[in-house]
């Protein structure tokens, strides 16, 4: 293969790209950064990653390849020969899966798409992605396990493990996809257990026998042999169906014709019977018209009998209607003049209470202040008796002493005894006073506010009218009652003028019109209730709506009572006319013609229903038609698939000792390796790295030993990785046209080797294709061939 061209929209961090390579020697020179890697990664995942991404298998791919300013899409589109066949490769990579694609145009054979573009490409490669992941491309990621490759062959000796190297790489070689020839071989075991489940191959037929129709048929576990069985069985079953529904359509349609034949006769017979229909509907055409006549006289009669009827009941539910709204009005404005009545009465009572408690609103405090100096009247009076005295007088002859106490002034003469209570004052006229009093009582404070307590009370009763503090409380409780009755007749009235003041209630009245010149029977409900009982109806209105209607029918039918009547005479004549047609005519056959029509009408009918089903079966039948040529072609499909799906299992059978030729064949293209990785190895290396036989990979300058692959230097690393690439796909392409995709695999090396690497280079080119990415432009030059630059 050669590559001649890539081009990318888009891939990972770089757009826009397009690089031109030629036959040989290829030289990509760029800064770092510069996108180089980037383009090498779109060539390989190009010809190795399908279009239609796995989620697990390549998230890789997804993360490293997509770019990070969030486009859904990445491509690339190459243009490679094949041998001298050109080609040309485009892939679309999309995040979402909704856009992804493939095309192969093809120098015989047009485009190819898809799965077939696929399939073709992997053709073409020749050798499965580990090849071109590993050795072609050979990607830093890959370098560790290609130099455990190389030590895993020398550490042990050389030609004695040769056997197990030749098995390792040409495995890598026959790898499919990146599968590894063991997990090639599982799969192949997975593909024939998933052809072979329940399927008997000695009998060949199901394990157990168990068919589609004749014993329980294997519900899990089938394997697609058995599936196509099972499949081929229900297709015959279909076929048998069909062949079913065809027999029912050839007899139905042998039905239909023996129907059509006997429809035909009794067509024959209707036809023979309308011959003679013309005399017997005339007679029945008349019998018609005088029904016809008789019914019309009648619906006429009762029309003229109930017009006069539905214009009185109209009459009277417009009055009685009349009447009764009538004396509506008058209720209500009496109702109302009734109300305005009761308004004004309570008005006149809540002012004349107003005015009674207006000249009483003094009272209730007055009798508090009663109440409250009665109290202290009778607190000071009980001080003044709180001490009891008795006064002894033993007077001279014509001698008086006036003893004054808290209950008067008592006059004593001669020998006497008192009670006195609290306090006594004795006053002996022309000679003096003594007054007999408790230290801590103030006889005379407490005097004067008895003496005040007592006016007040005067005061009060007076200005009352009142006799004591009783009497007063009376008249107080008479106040609070006339309170709570004008707060009665308030609310009262709030409750009579509710729809607003007495100007609108009088508003209100005025507004109610009544005709009092109509006279309104007493008996008016009475008369009303008698009439709708007879009329049926739920009111006055319905009544008079109703009769309204019929007399509305009756003027649209009729016009007029007067044209009602010539109506009916006219029906009148016409009835008369009829009856005597009818007279002067026979009877004839009328009733052995009619029941013979009846008979030949249901025997039609019968016909008819018959055919009608019969053809709608068959309308369902040929609906349903089914394809026999189709379903035996779908038997016979079947019948292959199985039959396929058996040679598949064989093909898997044969497939399993090929693949096992091809990795011992790719085996031997290995025999010549050994010498040609050691010329090359000691070529770059300048003979201090050879291959030696039973010493296994070794460091020949001072004192030879082992070179372990921990210990070499990342420029040794390079030299040994790159010795074997070549020395392999040397082999494996002995008469040139193999491919080489280097990044930068000169770069650590020393000046000695990169020059000596750089020659070898320049030789594997002469019959290979070398295309080799560096920042370098000394490498560039070392390496010449075609420098392309980005």
């Amino acid at each position: 293969m050669k590559l001649e061209r890539i081009t990318s929209e888009q891939f990972a961090g770089v757009q826009n790209r397009e690089l031109d390579f030629s036959e040989g020697m290829n030289v990509v020179l760029g800064d770092n950064e510069s996108g180089k890697s980037t383009m090498i990664s779109a060539m390989f995942h190009g010809l190795t990653t399908p279009a239609k991404l796995d989620k697990r298998r390549n998230r890789e791919f997804s993360e490293q390849s997509f770019p990070t300013n969030g486009a859904d899409t990445i491509d690339v589109a190459l243009t490679f020969r094949q041998g001298e066949a050109p080609y040309t490769l485009m892939k679309v990579w999309d995040r979402t899966g909704e856009n992804t694609e493939t095309k192969l145009k093809q120098p015989v054979g047009g485009l190819l798409r898809g799965s077939q573009a696929e399939n073709r490409l992997r053709e073409l490669l020749g050798f499965g992605p580990a090849i071109y992941d590993y050795l072609v491309f050979g990607r830093q990621k890959n370098e560790a396990t290609i130099l455990d490759w190389c030590y895993r062959f020398f550490e042990n000796g050389g030609d004695a493990d040769m056997a197990s190297f030749k098995q390792l790489v040409a495995g890598a070689f026959s790898a499919v996809d990146g599968i590894s020839p063991e997990h090639f071989l599982k799969l192949l075991d997975d593909r024939e257990k998933k052809l072979s489940g329940h399927w008997d191959f000695e009998r060949d037929q199901p394990e157990k026998g168990r068919d589609l129709y004749h014993n329980n048929p294997w519900a899990t576990g089938k394997g697609t042999i058995l599936e196509a069985y099972y499949a081929w069985q229900q297709a015959q079953k279909d076929l048998q169906e069909a062949e079913r529904h065809t027999e029912e359509l050839h007899a139905l349609g042998t039905e239909l014709d023996r129907l059509n034949g006997k429809k035909e006769i009794l067509e024959e017979q209707k036809s023979n019977l309308l011959g003679r229909q013309g005399r017997i509907e005339g007679r029945s055409k008349t019998r018609q018209l005088l029904k016809n006549a008789e019914t019309a006289l009648k619906r006429a009669s009762a029309a003229d009998e109930s017009w006069p009827m539905m214009e009185a009941r109209k009459a009277e539910a417009d009055r009685l209607s009349g009447d009764l709204a009538e004396a509506k009005r008058r209720a209500e404005k009496a109702a109302l003049e009734e109300r305005r009545r009761e308004v004004a009465a309570l008005r006149e009572q809540v002012a004349n209470l107003d005015v009674w408690l207006d000249a009483r609103r003094e009272l209730p405090a007055d009798c508090e202040e009663v109440r409250r100096t009665g109290e202290r009247l009778h607190r000071s009076q009980g001080q003044l008796a709180a001490a009891r005295l008795r006064a002894e007088a033993e007077l001279e002859a014509g001698v008086t002493v006036e003893v004054e106490t808290a209950s008067g002034v008592h006059p004593i003469t001669g020998a006497a005894t008192l009670d006195v209570d609290g306090f006594a004052e004795l006053r002996i006229p022309g000679v003096g006073r003594v007054r007999i009093v408790p230290q801590e009582l103030d006889v005379d404070s407490l005097r004067q506010t008895i003496a005040d307590c007592q006016a007040v009370q005067e005061r009060l009763f007076g200005k009352w009218q009142a006799q004591d503090v009783d009497q007063l409380t009376s008249l107080a409780a008479q106040v609070k009652q006339k309170e709570v009755e004008a707060q009665r007749l308030r609310t009262k009235l709030t409750e009579l003028v509710r729809d607003g003041d007495e100007e609108q209630l009088a508003d209100k009245t005025a507004s109610i019109q009544v005709d009092m010149t109509r006279e309104i029977s007493k008996t008016l409900q009475t008369d009303t209730a008698d009439f709708l009982a007879r009329t049926g109806q739920s009111s006055p209105e319905a009544a008079a709506a109703g009769a309204s209607a019929t007399l509305e029918n009756l003027v649209s039918e009729y016009g007029s009572r007067a044209a009602l009547s010539e109506k009916m005479t006219e029906l009148m004549e016409q009835v008369k006319t009829y009856s005597a047609q009818l007279e002067e005519t026979e009877e004839e056959d009328e009733i052995r013609f009619r029941q013979t029509m009846d008979d030949v009408k249901t025997a039609l009918e019968q016909v008819e229903t018959q055919r009608a089903t019969a053809l709608q079966r068959k309308g369902a039948l040929d609906q349903q038609q089914p394809d026999l040529a189709e379903l035996e072609a779908d038997r016979d499909r079947c019948e292959k698939a199985l039959l396929a799906e058996k040679e598949t299992w064989k093909a898997y059978e044969q497939i399993r000792e090929d693949f096992e030729e091809l990795r011992a064949d790719a085996g031997d293209r290995l025999a010549g390796f050994t010498a040609l990785f050691g010329e090359y190895l000691s070529t770059i290396t300048g003979q201090r790295l050879a291959v030696e036989p039973g010493e296994g990979l070794r460091l020949c300058s001072g004192e030879n030993r082992l070179t372990q692959k921990e210990l070499l230097s990342e420029g040794t690393r390079k030299t040994v990785l790159l010795a074997f690439r070549l020395a392999v796909l040397e082999t494996f392409f002995p008469k040139g046209g193999g491919l080489v995709v280097l990044d930068d695999d000169l770069l650590d090396m020393d000046p000695g080797r990169r020059t000596q690497a750089a020659k070898l280079l320049q030789r594997f080119a002469e019959h290979n294709q070398v295309i080799f990415t560096t920042c370098d432009p000394e490498i560039a030059n070392l390496l010449g061939g075609n420098r392309i630059q980005v």
